[in-house]
Parts: C-alpha cells; sequence; structure tokens
C-alpha cells in the first residue's frame, strides 16, 4: 500500500497543487481560493482514505520521513517560489518571509479541509463564503478598521 501511496497517490496530489501554483498571472486571490477548494473537493471525495493515510503518516515514522521529503523536494519549493513571485508583483507584502507566508497559506488551508472532512463530521459550512471570509482575514487581519 505505502510503497504505492508515495510513488503514486503522493505525486499525482503535489502536481495538482503546482499547477494552481504555477497560475500566479490570476492573482493571490484565485490561486489561494483555487487550492483551498481543490483540497476540499480531493478530501470530501476521499475522507475514509485520508483517515486512514493520516493515521499510518502519525503511527509509521519511516512514511512519516518519506512523505516530509516528498513534500519538500516536489511542493514546498514551488509553493515558495509562487509566494516570492508574488511579493515581487505586490500581491504580496515583500517585508515578510515567503516561507512563514507559504506556511501560514498551506496551515490554513489544511486545518480547514482537516476540520471539516477529517476531524469533523461533515458540517454543512459554506465553503465559499467561508474561502472568502478566511482569504479576507488573511489579508487584512482580525483587528478592527
Amino acid at each position: 500500500m505505502f510503497p504505492v501511496l508515495l510513488k503514486v497517490v503522493v505525486p499525482i496530489q503535489f502536481s495538482k497543487i503546482k499547477i494552481l501554483l504555477k497560475n500566479s498571472d490570476l492573482g493571490i486571490s484565485e490561486i489561494f481560493k483555487n487550492i483551498f477548494r481543490d483540497r476540499l473537493n480531493m478530501a470530501g471525495e476521499n475522507k475514509g482514505k485520508i483517515r486512514f493515510i493520516l493515521g499510518e503518516i502519525l503511527k509509521n515514522e519511516a512514511l512519516r520521513d518519506q512523505v516530509v521529503r516528498l513534500w519538500e523536494k516536489e511542493l514546498w519549493v514551488e509553493a515558495v517560489r509562487a509566494i516570492e513571485s508574488l511579493q515581487k508583483a505586490g500581491q504580496i507584502r515583500s517585508n515578510l518571509k515567503s516561507t512563514t507566508v507559504t506556511r501560514t497559506m498551506l496551515s490554513i488551508i489544511m486545518a480547514y479541509v482537516l476540520a471539516k472532512h477529517v476531524m469533523g463530521s461533515n458540517p454543512k459550512w459554506n465553503d465559499e463564503d467561508e474561502i472568502a471570509e478566511i482569504f479576507d482575514i488573511l489579508m487584512n487581519g482580525i483587528g478592527p478598521r
């Protein structure tokens, strides 16, 4: 199971995200929302598999190390590069570390997806409204205006 996971499933999922990251001409809003929607759809279609895989990754250190290495090699560099491109284009503040921005954005997406499809009982959230508000918080903060 795990060799297939590492050789087929993970690279396919990473390649989907990499394609979405390469659309930096769409701007930060569309990139963020498109990745968010893609991950929600993928998780909604594969809830049981994701729960199983996450459980195995948590229990199996060798598998976890391989997934982390694949993540760093195949996806992380591309994601940081996309953020740096958006910083140069003036869509994201350039005084922020691109790695921190990347980690923040991906963490927000992963947390929502996990809360909705893996940990929860499929709450009846309006994803489009949630994505829009999360993006607003990401870009403008939560402090009073």
